[in-house]
């Protein structure tokens, strides 16, 4: 699941991990893998690409 995936507040979790950062921020991401068990959702692990 891309980090563009997830919202708080009507704002992507993309957007938010970018608050206050300076220079090119075109090459970054946060892919979560996550698994629903007994009707919750739990991350398994995450790629953060810089």
């Amino acid at each position: 699941m891309p980090d563009t995936a997830v919202k708080l507040d009507g704002r992507t979790l993309h957007s938010l991990e970018l608050i206050g950062s300076a220079g090119n921020t075109g090459s970054f991401s946060l892919t979560f893998k996550v698994q629903k068990h007994e009707a919750a959702w739990y991350v398994q692990g995450f790629d953060l690409n810089a």
